[in-house]
């Protein structure tokens, strides 16, 4: 046997393209897809959702779920962060304001700040007391 036996084959023309692997496509392109799926089946009822999810290349179960009112994992806040994103940039702003005047950030200033920022909006501190 030829050792080029066991070489996959090379396309011989444009014509034939290698189906693209959903497991490696960013999750936006994941995410975008999805998207366009479930706005097909809405316009068109006609279209299964196992017909839409081969169209556009996603999981039946994602785009079922999608369907039925789960939110995307991309658009989940994590439920160990305490501070709400604009709560983090207000905090990153201060500890970078003290870096900036030679100060550097103490553990407990840090720890202030942010129990002040959970304050305002009526949530429990964090850390000790």
């Amino acid at each position: 046997m030829r050792a080029d036996h066991f070489l996959p084959p090379t396309p011989t023309s444009h014509h034939h393209m290698p189906q693209r692997n959903n497991n490696n496509m960013p999750q936006q392109s994941k995410e975008a897809n999805i998207i366009l799926a479930i706005k097909a089946i809405h316009r068109d009822p006609k279209i299964l959702i196992r017909q839409a999810a081969k169209i556009y290349e996603v999981s039946k179960t994602t785009l079922r779920t999608r369907l039925h009112g789960r939110t995307p994992k991309l658009e989940k806040q994590n439920t160990q962060h305490i501070l709400t994103s604009s709560e983090e940039e207000t905090l990153i702003w201060h500890i970078l304001d003290l870096d900036l005047r030679g100060f550097g950030p103490r553990i407990d200033y840090v720890r202030d700040i942010a129990n002040l920022l959970l304050k305002t909006r009526h949530a429990p501190p964090v850390g000790k007391l």
